[in-house]
């Protein structure tokens, strides 16, 4: 265990003590049956929160006679007054005890292998926890991750392990972690050596490894392992991270015969030792960014389960992984270089229930370069496979996809990237670990209808999330939707798809239904033909769930962004995102009615680098409702004049960050309603009705009551915040940040807010900065 200085630990007051205790364990500690054998806990948690709140948690829904036992077991082994240290432990490993399942002791366990305060990736503990045998309940690898997430939210709930703010893993305090490490160091069936993240230079000495079941040196500095090592019980080897290792000694597997579990991710290893071949009873293989290009050695290992070669650079997939039949789960992900597979060879992992290819080999069954008669393995190989439910792989055209097979396959999560472009299924490859994990994606280069039958009903059909990117054919996604069956589709991208000059025409493909009824997020990018958005009416129900719509880099978009016949669609939009085109409106409301509500969601609104934009809104100011606008970005619009009409403005009553920048054109930010005189009218009367206007409008106040920070950049003409009579009211600001404004002359009195104003605050200009930038 490392060698770690003492932190003092923050000791609460009993009151306080009890306050904490109660609110972890909840209010049955106040009934008189439960009270005193409450109080007593409390005083052998000594004052200590991280005690207090593992215990609580641990006897929140025990029963009394549990609480009688819990209070009996901690007073026997009451420490020293002042052994803090003892009273942590005892009062964890009184935590630890209570886990009612042995996985979950394993998995809390698992958890102190990793370095002090880092993020633990979740499925690593999956594919861990498979290669120690854990969840013997679970029939497939996705039942096991659902085992471990139901397991992880247990011990979360114990405050055993902490929420991560990285998505999939989960964090463990670093006094639960000196704990786990004295627990799983001083076990009869387990004995823990654990210096991850220790910035060790070589392989820590020891009299004998014999009774280890765990070694964890991952993330150090090492470069040399030790020839050989006598570990009979060792069942758990973590060395990923530690980039300087180039060499694995040949012998250093010999007497590992119980290894199970071995991870040596990243390190920088030219060729397998021939003595890994002896890990018989390995389950779990990780080499991630190995560079040895024979990894033919790996067909011994007949009871492996996981294997894990990303960014290998492997070319070819070697006869000898066909002996790996129990195989579950084989990870090829960003392998490049990986050109060759030979037909038939994935059809002997007859167990294989997720295969991982983005990145990597996509020429399915065409014919391998140099090699007579031979072709790589065909796509219908994966529609053969039993078990199979799980692939994220690639096509490099939709002529490797077979007209028929025998049966339809039931692939519960994939992705699929239709592309010969290396770089686009590498960009998959980003964009899989930022959506939802395990979701249904599907990229194309072409249109449905080129698709066999089989393959849009078992995977088209199915998919949640579809990006067209340069899709050839693509002309009208109306036509997609319906040819494709799209019932389901929940995010739509079209990028670089040049055939497209109207993205939705309901004229020339007519429906009479909603279509992309379920759709909640619309990216299009990158379209340099595209001229409108929508031509005709979209049936009533139409985009109903769509929350986000982006349109970037498409340089022949003019004229409306949202016209009438799709803005009265967009019910429930709360997030709209425009950038580099040549509009001139965003939103357009002539021949909508009165009863017509619009944007009653949008919370927030970003306008980048659309030089011809002349108005944010254009039509009837009582119909724009922004009342749940949140946060407005206006960057590089250089001809808009102002953001909206003092009648729009007054619907800004959630408004929270105003953020402007760029606007050479800009005035002011609210201007006055547009409306002439009557010509007829004589020039005394005209005079008269801009007297009498100005005398109204002196009276009025433009309120934005939760206006917070309001930042104004390079905006040369801007003289102020609205042009006509009526007092401006910010009552939240808190920022004002004004920079190359040389005509805004307005001070913070001016805004009459309820906060000191803090003016060109650096730091908070900078953190803004970096959101909206």
């Amino acid at each position: 265990m490392e060698s770690q200085a003492k932190v003092p630990l923050h000791i609460l007051s009993e009151q306080d003590s009890w306050r904490l205790f109660r609110k972890k364990a909840g209010n049955a500690v106040d009934s008189p049956d439960f009270h005193d054998v409450a109080w007593r806990v409390v005083k052998e948690c000594g004052g200590l929160p991280i005690a207090l709140v593992v215990v609580a948690r641990a006897l929140g829904d025990k029963d009394l006679e549990e609480w009688k036992e819990a209070a009996r077991q901690l007073e026997m082994s009451n420490p020293t007054k002042d052994d803090h240290d003892h009273t942590v432990f005892r009062c964890i490993k009184f935590s630890y005890d209570y886990l009612k399942h042995e996985d979950a002791k394993r998995c809390f366990l698992n958890c102190c292998l990793f370095p002090e305060d880092t993020n633990i990736n979740i499925e690593d503990l999956v594919k861990y926890g498979i290669g120690q045998g854990l969840f013997q309940n679970a029939n497939t690898v996705e039942e096991a991750r659902a085992a471990a997430s139901s397991l992880l939210k247990h011990l979360k709930a114990c405050s055993l392990l902490l929420n991560s703010d990285q998505e999939g893993c989960v964090k463990m305090h670093d006094v639960v972690r000196d704990t786990a490490i004295s627990i799983a160091s001083a076990g009869d069936e387990l004995a823990f050596l654990v210096h991850s993240g220790a910035a060790l230079k070589k392989w820590p000495r020891r009299d004998s490894y014999e009774a280890y079941t765990a070694i964890s040196l991952m993330s150090n500095e090492i470069q040399d392992l030790p020839d050989g090592l006598v570990c009979p019980k060792l069942q758990t080897l973590l060395l990923q991270n530690n980039i300087d290792i180039q060499e694995i000694p040949d012998g250093f597997f010999e007497r590992m015969e119980s290894l199970r579990v071995l991870d040596v991710n990243g390190a920088d290893i030219s060729s397998l030792p021939s003595s890994l071949g002896l890990l018989l009873n390995l389950r779990t293989l990780c080499l991630d960014g190995c560079k040895s290009t024979d990894i033919s050695i790996l067909g011994e290992l007949r009871k492996l389960e996981i294997l894990s070669l990303r960014e290998s650079c492997i070319e070819e997939l070697p006869e000898e992984i066909g002996k790996l039949v129990s195989l579950r789960m084989l990870d090829f992900t960003m392998s490049s270089d990986l050109k060759r597979i030979r037909s038939n060879l994935l059809l002997s992992l007859s167990q294989l229930e997720e295969i991982y290819l983005q990145g990597s080999f996509g020429d399915w069954g065409k014919p391998i370069e140099g090699m007579d008669q031979e072709t790589n393995a065909g796509f219908d190989e994966l529609t053969r496979l039993p078990y199979l439910n799980t692939l994220k792989v690639d096509i490099t055209d939709a002529g490797c996809i077979p007209q028929t097979v025998v049966s339809n396959p039931n692939w519960v999560k994939f992705n699929i990237c239709m592309s010969e472009d290396l770089f686009v299924r590498l960009m998959d490859v980003h964009l899989s670990k930022i959506m939802a994990a395990r979701s249904r994606a599907l990229i194309l280069n072409t249109t449905i209808n080129t698709l066999p039958d089989w393959f849009n009903s078992v995977v088209t059909e199915k998919t949640e999330k579809l990006f067209y990117i340069h899709g050839s054919g693509l002309h009208n996604i109306i036509s997609e939707y319906d040819q494709g069956r799209l019932n389901g589709l929940k995010s739509l991208l079209v990028q670089s798809c040049y055939g497209i000059v109207q993205l939705m025409n309901t004229d020339i493909h007519v429906l009479n239904r909603p279509v992309f009824d379920n759709l909640e997020e619309l990216r299009v990018h990158n379209m340099d033909y595209l001229k409108v958005i929508c031509v005709g009416e979209l049936p009533p129900g139409s985009l109903r769930k769509l929350k986000f719509f982006q349109v970037e880099q498409c340089d022949e978009l003019v004229g409306t962004l949202l016209q009438p016949n799709l803005l009265k669609r967009l019910e429930n939009l709360e997030v709209l995102d425009v950038s580099g085109n040549s509009l001139e409106d965003i939103f357009r409301s002539e021949g909508l009615g009165k009863e017509q509500i619009l944007l009653r969601k949008l919370r927030e609104m970003k306008l980048d680098k659309l030089p011809q934009l002349k108005n944010i809104w254009n039509g009837p100011a009582e119909l724009a409702i922004f009342n749940k606008l949140k946060i407005l970005t206006v960057i590089a619009c250089k001809k808009l004049r102002n953001l909206f009409a003092i009648t729009v403005s007054r619907c800004l009553l959630q408004l929270e960050e105003l953020w402007i920048e760029d606007c050479g054109g800009l005035e002011v930010i609210i201007g006055e309603d547009k409306g002439e005189a009557s010509s007829n009218m004589s020039h005394k009367s005209r005079v008269k009705e801009i007297v009498e206007k100005q005398k109204e409008e002196a009276m009025e106040k433009i309120i934005l009551p939760q206006l917070k920070n309001l930042s104004l950049q390079n905006l040369p003409l801007l003289t102020g915040f609205y042009s006509g009579f009526a007092s401006i009211q910010c009552p939240s600001l808190e920022q004002l940040h004004t920079q190359d404004c040389p005509l805004f002359r307005a001070t913070t009195d001016e805004f009459h807010s309820r906060k000191q104003v803090q003016v060109n605050n650096e730091q908070h200009f900078l953190l803004l900065r970096k959101r909206y930038g």
